[in-house]
């Protein structure tokens, strides 16, 4: 009796495994989609192949569909309406999916994530990491790189498919950007400026752009701005995403520059000032012109002060808030004073006992009839708001409008 129990047990263990994979191996598990939209041209044949390769392991790995648009121009539609467009034809509501777009430079238009499914809930509280990872590979090589940049997607999707790591973009692949020191002044010994290139050569790395300083001897009949604009577009190329330090000599009357382009332009332009003083607190120290100690506090202040990206961390508004403590601090007050004001008020009005209406009844005209209500039915609905990811809903954000442009400023005359 025992063995022919154990043997129906045994049985239906068995048909219950090849129902699950059945189920299994039906028709409701699909495979993630990839879709490769190129409308630039900017990748060659071999390149497509290998991006959607990486495209289709990725999606694979995170069970997500992934697309990728290197867009020329949106057609006068949002970026978020663009992306949502682009879901609908080629994913629909097969699985959660995630869409990089990839505007050109000086479209005015911005890059953006769009997600939908379980997307939505792993990847849009990573936004601003997923722009660093993509823009440490668009600005490698001859800026936009668009192939890197996919490839960090891609990368970097894998990676933090269970939550932010806290990963370098660095990390996620072999690229590394130009470092370039020209002493023209002979102002540095040989093993100085091993030692500063490996320090240049570490911030661009870090900063994500090219970074090249000179020390100049003569300007060669030029202004500072186009010696530094010719230095930069020479040594990394007018298209890359650079920035470099022009340190006149002494005595000769021209003035320190500072040039930079595309995304370290949108990054730096605005706090050339903020570096010139860093440079000039290492320059002064010591014997001046302390030229070491200005390189390093050049390449200090780029690693230290990235504003990145102005993402939109998980909303699609694009706006965002960003207070110091002195703002801070006038809202608390603000918000006390308020409450004191408030209460004083408050505190002078009387609340008053309701008059009731029979005070003015005429008890003598008046005829109370009794009526009941009887109770019979309730009709009541209710809907259910779901916080799930799914059913049309979807997310996302905008990274950075790419200018394109160039600019600098200048320092001390020397």
């Amino acid at each position: 009796m025992a063995k022919r129990i154990i043997t129906i047990l045994l049985a239906a263990l068995t048909l219950a495994m090849l129902s699950v994979t059945g189920f299994a191996s039906g028709d409701d598990i699909k495979r993630p989609q990839v879709v490769l939209e190129d409308y630039q041209y900017s990748l060659y044949s071999d390149e497509e192949e290998s991006l959607l390769e990486k495209m289709q392991s990725a999606a694979d790995k995170i069970n997500t569909n992934i697309g990728i648009i290197i867009a020329d121009e949106l057609g006068g539609i949002s970026e978020e309406e663009y992306c949502e467009a682009f879901v609908e034809a080629y994913f629909g509501s097969n699985g959660s999916s995630i869409v990089l777009l990839l505007v050109a430079d000086g479209s005015g238009d911005i890059d953006w994530v769009y997600t939908t499914g379980k997307a939505i809930s792993v990847y849009d509280k990573q936004l601003d990491n997923i722009f660093d990872a993509v823009y440490y590979g668009r600005n490698s090589g001859v800026s936009p790189n668009y192939l890197a940049a996919s490839e960090q997607f891609c990368r970097y999707l894998v990676e933090n498919a269970d939550g932010y790591s806290g990963a370098d973009p660095a990390d996620y692949g072999d690229i590394h950007y130009m470092a370039v020191l020209t002493d023209y002044q002979y102002a540095l010994s040989y093993t100085e400026s091993e030692e500063l290139l490996e320090e240049i050569q570490d911030a661009a790395d870090t900063i994500g752009a090219n970074v090249g300083v000179v020390l100049s001897d003569s300007l060669n009949g030029k202004s500072e701005r186009k010696y530094t604009d010719d230095f930069l577009d020479d040594n990394f190329g007018a298209e890359s995403s650079s920035i470099v330090l022009m340190l006149v000599k002494e005595g000769t009357g021209n003035q320190d520059w500072i040039s930079c382009t595309k995304d370290a332009y949108d990054i730096y332009g605005p706090q050339i000032e903020d570096i010139f003083d860093d440079v000039y607190y290492g320059m002064d120290s010591g014997a001046s012109p302390n030229y070491p100690a200005a390189i390093r506090s050049f390449c200090s202040y780029l690693k230290n002060h990235q504003t990145g990206y102005v993402g939109s961390s998980g909303s699609s508004s694009g706006i965002s808030f960003h207070f110091g403590t002195g703002q801070f601090v006038a809202i608390i007050i603000a918000l006390i004073v308020s409450c004191v004001v408030v209460g004083t008020h408050a505190a002078g009005y009387k609340k008053k006992a309701p008059i009731s209406a029979r005070a003015y009844l005429d008890n003598n005209r008046t005829n109370f009839i009794e009526r009941n209500d009887i109770f019979i039915r309730e009709y009541t609905t209710s809907h259910k708001i779901s916080s799930s990811s799914g059913g049309g809903h979807h997310g996302g954000g905008g990274g950075r409008s790419h200018s394109g442009g160039r600019g600098g400023g200048g320092g001390r005359h020397r």
